[in-house]
């Protein structure tokens, strides 16, 4: 099958999964803005956080080696399984006895059992997920994202509407949702079949940690970049918990962008690692990442232009000045998906230590920026420390890449795209007279600049059909 054709056919795949469930979550916004306060909204968000703040640490990021040896065929998949629940078992054993340690954390020793029973159930359906999506079954895993989804908002319906369990229902709907996801798997896939714990192969367990553990301060260090400002907010301004309430509900649109990006990540790195000997490959980067790039500026442009009537749609009247953090979360929500798919040239060439020094120098950055702006101008400038901290990592990554692999990105047209955007986000936040016209104004400009793109890809898709280039 043509690569371009197996790529879109896994991208409409992974789509109708991802979207199906992420919809449902956006429809239930209103309903979770209501029934939380900015304050436990702020407990909420900061408990997710820390548990997926400790999961990269507990788990040594085993998953992410577990879908790229996975996808080798020279490796022995039922090893590969069973390497990546031996790592998560372990790795939760260790996270029990240092439990008198994590109690000094202060979000932890308030929330300790949520927390703990966060990690490994979330740990748990992530090795399933991952070690099914290696094997082929795509359709499997994209129920599985609806399922679980639709589990979570029923449980959420249930301990928030009708038992009033506020930030203990939310959380306990997560981890409800994710249990049964992997309970799921593990039966319909025939999981048990791969475990082989008196057939350990130590050589490729020590290749796939090897390969993750370069994914630990990474994802650590993508932590800092996106979420650190949160716990700024709240410990440095005297409104803390308020503003990163609404900070934290200004998030809910990036999500967006995030969602249409993590569904062609989800296609793109089977593509990467599968596809990674194509002699066109150059050429292949290329137009995948131009109809990705197109995609995302012309999505987010169209976002910003409508921010303050999503935002009075989506959330509740308390939340409604959260609106002006959107517009800049939106850059940084940009150059986080293109570093996301850079970071697939790292994962082909399994050199992770490069892609974690790229997004340490961008966490560095963002603490700064973050110490410094956010006393000055609160969550704008948190929003702000974090656009600049992600287009960092975009740059290092776009120039450290090139010794792997050189394909032409076309820097002067994301230039151009960035530099209307920025206008389009001040315009919005200044709220300047006649400000929807120019919104209206930048907008056609980014679809003007960015549509052929994206019409050339689909013309070509088309071209092979009807050609039978299968």
């Amino acid at each position: 099958m043509n690569k371009y054709i197996r790529l879109v056919k896994n991208i409409s795949t992974f789509a109708i999964g991802t979207f199906a469930s992420k919809l449902l979550v956006f429809l239930l916004t209103p309903f979770y803005t209501s029934m939380l306060s900015p304050d436990q909204f702020s407990d909420v968000n900061l408990i997710v956080d820390t548990a997926n703040l400790l999961i990269p640490v507990i788990t040594v990021c085993i998953t992410d080696a577990v879908i790229r040896f996975g996808l080798d065929r020279e490796v022995n998949r039922g090893q590969v399984f069973t390497n990546g629940l031996l790592v998560i078992l372990c790795g939760f054993g260790v996270m029990v006895i240092l439990m008198p340690a994590l109690l000094q954390i202060d979000i932890i020793a308030q929330f300790p059992v949520l927390i703990y029973l966060f990690v490994l159930c979330s740990a748990l359906n992530s090795l399933c997920l991952q070690f099914v999506r290696a094997r082929g079954f795509v359709k499997l895993f994209a129920y599985s994202g609806i399922q679980n989804t639709a589990i979570m908002v029923l449980v959420n319906i249930l301990l928030l509407g009708v038992f009033h369990m506020g930030v203990y229902g939310y959380v306990l709907s997560i981890i409800v949702a994710d249990l049964i996801s992997a309970l799921f798997l593990f039966w319909i896939a025939r999981l048990k079949q791969y475990i082989h714990l008196t057939r350990i192969n130590k050589n490729l367990l020590r290749a796939m940690v090897l390969f993750s553990l370069p994914l630990i301060p990474t994802t650590l260090f993508w932590w800092v970049n996106t979420l650190s400002d949160k716990y700024v907010i709240t410990y440095m301004l005297e409104n803390g918990k308020y503003v990163n309430g609404l900070y934290s509900a200004a998030h809910k649109l990036p999500t967006f962008i995030t969602m249409i990006a993590g569904v062609v990540m989800q296609a793109w790195n089977i593509s990467a690692v599968t596809e990674d000997n194509a002699r066109d490959k150059k050429r292949f980067y290329k137009n995948v990442f131009g109809s990705f790039s197109s995609l995302i500026f012309m999505g987010a442009s169209f976002i910003i232009l409508l921010t303050k009537i999503i935002t009075k749609i989506l959330v509740a009247e308390s939340y409604y000045d959260s609106w002006q953090f959107v517009p800049i979360l939106m850059l940084a929500t940009i150059f986080t998906c293109f570093s996301s798919f850079l970071a697939s040239i790292y994962m082909v060439a399994k050199k992770n230590k490069v892609s974690m020094l790229t997004v340490f120098a961008g966490a560095v950055v963002n603490v700064i920026l973050n110490l410094t702006m956010v006393p000055l101008y609160g969550g704008i400038g948190a929003a702000t420390a974090t656009f600049i901290s992600c287009l960092l990592v975009f740059v290092l990554r776009a120039i450290t890449t090139k010794q792997f692999i050189r394909f032409n990105m076309q820097i002067p047209k994301i230039t151009l795209n960035t530099v209307i955007l920025l206008f389009q986000t001040v315009i919005m936040i200044l709220e300047v007279r006649f400000w929807i016209y120019l919104e209206i104004v930048f907008f056609a400009l980014i679809v003007i600049i960015n549509a052929g793109t994206l019409l050339n890809g689909l013309k070509g898709f088309l071209s092979m059909r009807r050609n039978g280039r299968t």
